[in-house]
């Protein structure tokens, strides 16, 4: 009789292939299974440390401030600064301010300027803001705004001012008398009316040349 090693019976497996195949069955449920660190990964880990702001605001500003609504945390870093050149032109029309009907704010910018100049709000003087973003800084600061268009930008605001002025002209003619004082209507105050505009020097004309 002669034997012959090395021969093996059909359906059976050397051990050395029995643990290579066992160890590639591992490796696919360790693929299918999430790993231990992201399975213990929580929502938080994804916040960013921080939010950087590059437009020139205040910490309270409205950006800041619904990011930080949001419990973000906000880095002010701004790319560009804005600053008063020359003081002089708007001192002197806020020193005759009782003069003015309106005072027209076309950005954050313009309420800043002269809220440092002038804290409170001149009686018998109403306030248009361009937008909701300086709305809501003129009431930060405890500014009343008696005129704000549905949209953001200065032909929507200039088409406000023209709204009032139509409905007041429809007051007259109806011959409903209303006076220009605290407490009226903002259309009552815009027929003939003297505004202040402060704005930059690189504003657009839209609002000058509308009103």
């Amino acid at each position: 009789m002669t034997t012959v090693s090395g021969m093996e019976a059909a359906g059976e497996s050397r051990p050395a292939d029995r643990e290579t195949r066992a160890s590639d069955r591992d490796r696919a449920a360790a693929d299918r299974e999430p790993r231990s660190a992201d399975r213990e990964r929580s929502p938080a880990d994804h916040v960013p440390k921080h939010v950087v702001v590059t437009r020139f605001e205040a910490r309270d500003g409205p950006l800041s401030s619904e990011l930080r609504n949001l419990g973000l945390p906000v880095l002010l870093w701004p790319a560009v600064t804005v600053e008063m050149a020359e003081t002089g032109p708007l001192e002197a029309a806020l020193a005759d301010i009782t003069s003015f009907h309106w005072i027209v704010f076309a950005s954050r910018h313009a309420v800043a300027a002269v809220t440092d100049l002038m804290a409170t709000p001149p009686a018998g003087v109403r306030i248009a803001a361009v937008g909701q973003a300086t709305a809501q800084v003129l009431r930060q600061r405890g500014w009343p705004v008696d005129l704000l268009p549905t949209e953001a930008n200065a032909a929507a605001l200039v088409d406000a001012f023209a709204a009032a002025s139509a409905a007041a002209t429809a007051s007259a003619a109806a011959s409903v008398t209303a006076s220009a004082g605290a407490g009226t209507s903002a259309a009552a105050a815009v027929e003939g009316a003297r505004i202040l505009f402060p704005a930059s020097s690189r504003a657009l004309p839209t609002i000058a040349a509308g009103l």
